[in-house]
C-alpha cells in the first residue's frame, strides 16, 4: 500500500494524460466549446492533484520502493509539488493563447502531462535506468511540442536541430552509464556510492570517462555551455507557450538529476566530476551573458540569459558541500519563479495586441500598459540580481557556498557577470521606460484568472526578497533530511 502511495503524484499524471487523449478522440463527436474547457480542465486537476497528493506525503510513506528504483524523501516531495504547480501555471498562462492561435488541442496538454511525468521519474529516480527514461520521456515530450506549430517554418527547423542533438547527447548519456553499469555491477543510486569506493573508483581511468560522458550528456540535455546550440533557436522558434514550458520545468528536472547522479550516486568521484562542472559552469556563464548582450530578439536574449543563469545554478554543485547543494536547488526554485513571470507576461501581452519579438517591441510599454510593464521591471530586476528583489538572495546563496568552499577567484567571476548581465536586463527597463512611441493605443482584454495569477507571481518576486529566509529554509530541510 505504501508503494502505491509513493507513486500517486505519477498516477495522476498519468491518468490525466490518458484521459486528455481519450477526450481529443471524441472530438468528431463532441463540441469544440466543451472540449475547450474540459481538456485544459482536466490537465489543470491532474496536477492538481499530483501536487496535493505530494504536499501530504507522511514520514511513514517516505523511503525507497519497488525495489530500489523508486524513492521518496523530502528532497523529491518539494521537487514533486514544485514541478506540478509550475506546470499548473504553465497550463493557466498559456491556455487562452494557445486558443487564439488554434493551438490547444489535446495534444498540447498530452506531451505537457507526459513532460511533466518524465520529470518525475528523475525527481524520484533511485535507479539509473529510472533517471534515463525519465529524461528520455521528457525529451521526446519537449520534441513534439516544440514543433507542434506546423505552419511555422522556424519552428519546424529549431525542432529538428533540437532533435538531432538531444539524440546524441542520449548516446553519449546512455554510453557513460553502460559504464558506469559495467564497472560497478549496479543500477541502483543507493549501492553506486559503496561499490565505487570497493573498486577503488577514484584512481580508476575508466570511471573518469564513465563521468566525463555522463556529464557531457547532461550539459547538452539541459543547455549548459559549450554544448548549448540547440537552446537560443528552440527559445526563438517555438510557439511563446512551448517556450515558457521549456525555460521553467525542464529546470527542476535538472537540479534534480545532478544531485540525483552526481552528488548522491557518483559521490565518491567526486574529485573527477567537480572540476569538469566547474568548467561548464564557466563556459556558462562567459557564453550565456557575453552572447546576450548582443541580442535584440527578446527571446533569444531570454535563450542566453537561461545558459548564464545554468552556470550559476552549476557553480552550487561544483562545490561539492552540502550548502553548495542547498544554494543550487534554491537558485533553481527561484529562476523557475522568474522565467514564468516573464515569459507570462509575453502571453499577456500579446492577448492585448502587443507581440513581442524583438526589444524594441518593448518601447513605450510603460505608457500603454504600466502594470505589466511593472511587473516585467521586476522580473528583469530580480534576474539581475537587483535588491531587494529574490533574485539577489539567491545569487547571495551561490556567492556564499562558493566563498565557504574557498573558491574565491570563482566568486569574483561570477559577480563580474552578474554585473554584465545586469547591462542586458535594465537594458530591457531602459526601453519599456524611456523609449518612446507617438499614439500608440493599447488592445482592452479583460482580467481573468491568469492576470491575477500572474500578478501575483509578479509580487512574490518582491515580497519573498524582503522575507528570504523561509524559501531557504525549505531548501535545506529537504537536503539535511
Amino acid at each position: 500500500m505504501m508503494s502505491m502511495t509513493a507513486i500517486a503524484p505519477e498516477a495522476w499524471i498519468a491518468g490525466g494524460a490518458l484521459f486528455v487523449v481519450l477526450l481529443e478522440a471524441l472530438r468528431p463527436f463532441v463540441k469544440d466549446r466543451v472540449l475547450a474547457w474540459a481538456i485544459p480542465a482536466s490537465t489543470l486537476v491532474a496536477l492538481g492533484l499530483a501536487a496535493m497528493t505530494a504536499s501530504f506525503w507522511r514520514g511513514s510513506s517516505q523511503g525507497v520502493f519497488f525495489d530500489g528504483t523508486l524513492v521518496v524523501d523530502p528532497l523529491s516531495r518539494l521537487l514533486v509539488v514544485a514541478v506540478s504547480v509550475v506546470a499548473l501555471l504553465v497550463v493557466i498562462y498559456s491556455v487562452g493563447d494557445l486558443e487564439r492561435h488554434d493551438l490547444g488541442h489535446g495534444e498540447y496538454y498530452a506531451l505537457l502531462l507526459t513532460a511533466t511525468l518524465g520529470i518525475l521519474a528523475i525527481v524520484t529516480g533511485a535507479d539509473v535506468l529510472v533517471l534515463f527514461l525519465g529524461i528520455e520521456l521528457l525529451s521526446l515530450s519537449l520534441y513534439a511540442m516544440v514543433s507542434i506549430d506546423r505552419e511555422r517554418a522556424i519552428a519546424a527547423e529549431a525542432a529538428m536541430k533540437y532533435f538531432f542533438l538531444g539524440a546524441i547527447a542520449s548516446g553519449i548519456l546512455l554510453y557513460g552509464l553502460s559504464l558506469l553499469y559495467g564497472l560497478s555491477g549496479t543500477l541502483s543510486l543507493v549501492t553506486l556510492p559503496r561499490m565505487i569506493l570497493g573498486l577503488g573508483g577514484g584512481d580508476h581511468l575508466l570511471f573518469f570517462f564513465a563521468t566525463t560522458f555522463v556529464i557531457v550528456a547532461l550539459a547538452f540535455k539541459f543547455g549548459a555551455a559549450p554544448f548549448h546550440m540547440w537552446v537560443p533557436d528552440v527559445y526563438e522558434g517555438s510557439p511563446t507557450p512551448i517556450t515558457l514550458l521549456v525555460a521553467t520545468i525542464p529546470e527542476l528536472g535538472a537540479i534534480a538529476l545532478f544531485v540525483r547522479l552526481l552528488v548522491v550516486g557518483l559521490h565518491p568521484l567526486m574529485s573527477q566530476w567537480a572540476p569538469l562542472v566547474l568548467g561548464v559552469a564557466i563556459l556558462s556563464l562567459l557564453i550565456g551573458n557575453l552572447a546576450a548582450l548582443a541580442q535584440s530578439n527578446f527571446k533569444r536574449l531570454l535563450a542566453y540569459s537561461a545558459i548564464a543563469h545554468v552556470g550559476f545554478i552549476l557553480l552550487g554543485i561544483a562545490t561539492g558541500t552540502i550548502e553548495g547543494e542547498i544554494a543550487a536547488i534554491y537558485y533553481t526554485v527561484i529562476y523557475v519563479s522568474m522565467t514564468l513571470l516573464a515569459f507570462g507576461l509575453l502571453l499577456a501581452l500579446r492577448a492585448r495586441g502587443r507581440d513581442v519579438e524583438s526589444l524594441d517591441d518593448l518601447a513605450g510599454l510603460s505608457q500603454v500598459h504600466p502594470w505589466w510593464s511593472l511587473l516585467m521591471l521586476f522580473a528583469m530586476f530580480s534576474l539581475a540580481g537587483v535588491p531587494p528583489f529574490i533574485g539577489f538572495w539567491a545569487k547571495l546563496a551561490i556567492l556564499r557556498a562558493l566563498l565557504g568552499n574557498g573558491e574565491a577567484w570563482v566568486a569574483v567571476l561570477a559577480v563580474v557577470m552578474a554585473v554584465v548581465g545586469a547591462f542586458y536586463y535594465l537594458r530591457v527597463v531602459k526601453i519599456m521606460y524611456f523609449d518612446r512611441i507617438a499614439n500608440e493605443k493599447s488592445v482592452p482584454a479583460p482580467w481573468g484568472v491568469p492576470e491575477i495569477v500572474l500578478s501575483v507571481n509578479g509580487c512574490a518576486l518582491f515580497v519573498l526578497g524582503l522575507m528570504p529566509d523561509a524559501l531557504w529554509q525549505l531548501c535545506a530541510w529537504a537536503v539535511h533530511h
